[in-house]
């Protein structure tokens, strides 16, 4: 069966979105009368997997209407209608979530109709709710923007706004806040498309309007004023200085006020900002590649220390981030963070992954400690069946196999990984190359050193060439140790 739109909306709901779609479908209200039931737990017979030959319009229209001869015009327009209430359900559920803007919309109704005790004390509910929202989230001063145009419409409308002229002050602040932060984040936005698609970025308009708008008076204004909201303003006005004229004074500019703000950020804002300093460090790389190298480090370190491991503290941790800060303190030989990492992030891994993430980080710790036969031992509990890891893993161990001396069962590992690369789809082709010329390099190498001699001027001059090989630097301490038995 042509997929339909109520398929490809359920193809898309959790087991538990599943249930609540049942009840809000059985609804009156929201199904308009109608009774889509029947047909509804029909198909939902199929999920997850409605490319089931069964899937038929034919079978699930004689599986409610045994008997009845097939109409299947009037059968679209109920699959149509139940596709519109699986769409208006996802429109539900994102309202109910975004509850800052529920009670916004909850207490304008009440002041329309001029019940202003409720009014009040829905309006008392809303700011509660936003001031446990972090400043530094996106939305916030559109949030209490819109709260408190809602506040002042009452007065307009139907109270004595004379006495109260004071409330109108701060719609008004709280516009131009929310609009300085767009304004920042709008020019922010294109600078890192900019950098990610090599484009110019003084073509935007954007970029342009930043000439004439002085946003670093109007926050050093809102300083001296002692405005509470200064500090928010001054970071990301740092931030977006750094990034458009990367280089050592604006980083350390927006570096100072970043570890002012650390203390009294939310969760999630603590998480991003963390990125983007080391966005940056990496964009400013080739104006001081050994202080900006050190700045990443230190940050990573730092990462590690505030546990900020995913973008919400009920997420996992995040493992691309995970296997990051791992390779970064392997290549800075860091034992002491690589025990930090696991103790803090690795206690958050996802439990399906945790054995292999945690396996895998000791494999390569005991590696760094040439303790081979422990790293060997830790191999034989990390799962393949994760893409951040299976390719690494799969190099460690061919280095594995060589530093024990175990010949045979590399040069069948060799072969073995070498195929695997060669037919692997869907990873970039020049990585690949890169990874092959590791195990040809490899395979001699390990024939040099079984045999006690060989040619070793060509593989030396092969990896002292500017051409990229995977394990480089391993290679070449290889080759020293041969040059040392064999002369």
């Amino acid at each position: 069966m042509k997929e339909t739109k109520l398929a490809s909306l359920l193809k898309t709901f959790s087991a538990e979105e599943i249930k609540e779609f049942r009840k809000f479908a059985a609804s009156p209200y929201f199904n308009e009368g109608r009774n889509p039931l029947p047909l509804i737990i029909e198909v939902l017979k199929y999920y997850h997997d409605f490319d089931r030959p069964g899937f038929t319009k034919e079978n699930l229209y004689c599986a409610i209407y045994p008997g009845e001869k097939i109409n299947l015009t009037a059968f679209d327009k109920q699959l149509s209608r139940a596709g519109a209430l699986a769409d208006k359900f996802l429109l539900q559920k994102g309202l109910e979530k975004d509850g800052d803007r529920m009670l916004a919309v909850h207490a304008k109704e009440l002041s329309k109709r001029n019940l202003n005790k409720l009014f009040e004390s829905k309006i008392k509910e809303a700011e509660a709710k936003i001031s446990l929202n972090s400043p530094y989230d996106t939305h916030y001063f559109e949030t209490v923007r819109d709260l408190e145009i809602i506040k002042v419409d009452n007065l307009l409308g139907n109270r004595d706004s004379y006495n109260n002229k004071e409330k109108f002050f701060a719609r008004g602040d709280y516009n131009l806040l929310d609009m300085i932060f767009k304004f920042i984040l709008s020019i922010e936005d294109i600078a890192l498309v900019c950098y990610e698609m090599n484009m110019d970025i003084e073509k935007s308009l954007a970029y342009k309007a930043a000439e004439f708008i002085d946003i670093e008076g109007i926050i050093g204004m809102l300083k001296d004023s002692g405005n509470k909201y200064s500090g928010v303003l001054e970071l990301k006005y740092r931030e977006l200085n750094a990034l458009m004229k990367p280089g050592k004074n604006n980083y350390l500019a927006y570096k100072e006020v970043f570890k002012e703000n650390l203390p009294v950020m939310g969760w999630s804002a603590k998480f991003n900002s963390f990125i983007i300093v080391s966005s940056i460090c990496i964009i400013s790389r080739q104006h001081d590649v050994k202080f900006f190298n050190t700045e990443l480090y230190e940050l990573n370190k730092f990462k590690v220390d505030e546990n900020s491991y995913a973008f919400s503290e009920e997420l996992y941790t995040y493992l691309p981030l995970y296997v990051s800060l791992l390779s970064s303190f392997i290549n800075n030989r860091d034992a002491e963070y690589l025990d930090k990492l696991v103790e803090k992030f690795g206690s958050r891994i996802d439990p399906v992954h945790k054995e292999s993430f945690i396996s895998y980080t000791f494999m390569q710790k005991m590696f760094l400690e040439k303790r081979f036969e422990e790293a060997l031992r830790y191999h034989s509990m990390v799962n393949y069946d994760h893409n951040l890891i299976r390719i690494n893993a799969r190099i460690l161990l061919v280095q594995l196999y060589y530093e024990i001396g175990y010949t045979e069962e590399l040069i069948s590992l060799l072969d073995a990984v070498k195929k695997y690369f060669t037919t692997k789809k869907n990873y970039s082709r020049h990585k690949i190359e890169v990874i092959l010329r590791f195990l040809k390099i490899t395979k001699k190498l390990a024939k040099v050193k079984s045999a006690g001699a060989g040619e070793l001027e060509s593989l030396k001059n092969e990896i002292n060439s500017d051409t990229e090989i995977q394990g480089k630097s391993w290679l070449r301490e290889k080759i020293a140790e041969l040059e040392a038995v064999i002369g």
